[in-house]
């Protein structure tokens, strides 16, 4: 029998040739056809991009994630300096003779916001930045308008089975 193709010769693990065997055990396959069908597949430039695409979706969820951590961390900060600030502005100094029981009210009052602090984070996972993520929203979360003018454009046109074949 001759042909135009190319022969290529490899060597395969016992178990991989025993699934190749029961692979081509139907009519119209052989081990010829099944191996350059695969290779094909392996060497497309379809397979390639799917990785890609898979692996460039998985990076622009970490991405949105990172925002999401940004923003709560600005959230956060913000309303930590604005705290302090109030703290500092309202409170006025004490005399010395006060200072000995503020310190142990202090201790008794910072004691309980930790015992109060520790119960919300149990309750709820968002904590009270979870009404805040509805309104604080990062660039990543929109669409841009050269995604949303690719929504409207069809997809490419795959070429059929013989025409890749011949190529």
């Amino acid at each position: 029998m001759t042909t135009n193709k190319n022969m290529v010769r490899g060597y395969v693990d016992d178990l991989v040739y025993r699934k190749l065997r029961l692979a081509v055990d139907r009519p119209g396959l052989t081990i010829s056809k099944t191996v350059n069908d695969a290779l094909d597949h392996w060497l497309s430039k379809e397979r390639t991009d799917n990785q890609i695409a898979a692996l460039i979706r998985r990076l622009d969820g970490m991405l949105r994630n990172q925002d999401r951590m940004a923003d709560r961390q600005v959230v956060m900060l913000e309303s930590h300096g604005l705290l302090v600030r109030h703290i500092l502005t309202t409170i006025p100094p004490l005399p010395d003779e006060e200072k000995p029981a503020a310190k142990i009210d202090g201790a008794r009052r910072y004691e309980l916001y930790r015992e109060m602090l520790r119960q919300l984070l149990a309750e709820s996972s968002g904590g009270f930045l979870g009404p805040l993520e509805d309104l604080v929203t990062g660039e990543s979360q929109f669409f841009t308008h050269e995604e949303l003018e690719l929504l409207h454009k069809p997809a490419p046109a795959r070429p059929a089975k013989e025409e890749t074949a011949n190529e």
